[in-house]
């Protein structure tokens, strides 16, 4: 474990880690001063910059597209283990149907959990050997995972990126390294109590948070 550094991101995704990392640390009373002074800033950052999201009813059109590819993907893997491969041939299958029993009940997480679990996903099938993709047409799957977790993120994502308007970037940009600051006291103040207490549940909030930041 080692102490979280935010890497450069854009505008949308820095909205992103500050609002899901309120979310993780909101149980711990010890961190309560770090959390209030982060939303205080998010505040500023975002202050202005809102444009039209997804209305309830395109998320959740696109959360079930989601889940329908994923439960395909799932379900494919599945029916490939009842194929009789060679013992050569199961040393790298044998990765794929791990993944499967991981990932069979991402679908009916919370949506955001989901979102970050199916990157997390993607990045584990990425490091997969390629022979377990020959033949047996799990690959297509794994491109319409990504495009739909993106869609996904996309849609929820309700502050401005990339605008056009300058002086809308520099409004935001200047509160951007100050929030970067206060998310890594946030987390400098975590990865110090856990060295201290190795309290089980802040790790875990911790390590749920590397995830949310390697993700971007």
């Amino acid at each position: 474990m080692e102490l979280i550094k935010l890497p450069r991101v854009r505008l949308n995704q820095l909205h992103w880690i500050a609002e899901e990392s309120i979310r993780i640390c909101s149980p711990f009373t010890v961190l309560v001063d770090d959390i209030a002074n982060v939303t205080g800033i998010l505040g500023k950052f975002t202050e202005g910059q809102k444009k039209p999201s997804a209305s309830a009813a395109e998320k959740l059109m696109l959360d079930k597209k989601r889940d329908r590819i994923i439960m395909g993907f799932l379900t494919h893997i599945k029916a490939e283990m009842n194929f009789p491969y060679t013992k050569d041939q199961l040393v790298y299958m044998n990765d794929l149907f791990n993944i499967k029993k991981k990932y069979t009940g991402v679908t009916r997480i919370s949506q955001t959990e989901e979102t970050a679990a199916v990157d997390t996903m993607l990045e584990e099938l990425n490091g997969i050997n390629a022979a377990a993709f020959n033949g047996n047409g799990l690959k297509r799957w794994i491109l319409l995972i990504k495009e739909a977790n993106d869609n996904y993120k996309n849609a929820i994502g309700e502050y401005i990126d990339n605008q056009t308007d300058t002086k809308v970037i520099i409004s935001a940009s200047k509160y951007a390294p100050v929030l970067i600051g206060a998310l890594e006291e946030l987390y400098k103040r975590m990865f110090g109590h856990i060295m201290v207490s190795n309290e089980a549940e802040m790790i875990k909030a911790y390590q749920n948070i590397e995830v949310l930041v390697s993700g971007q």
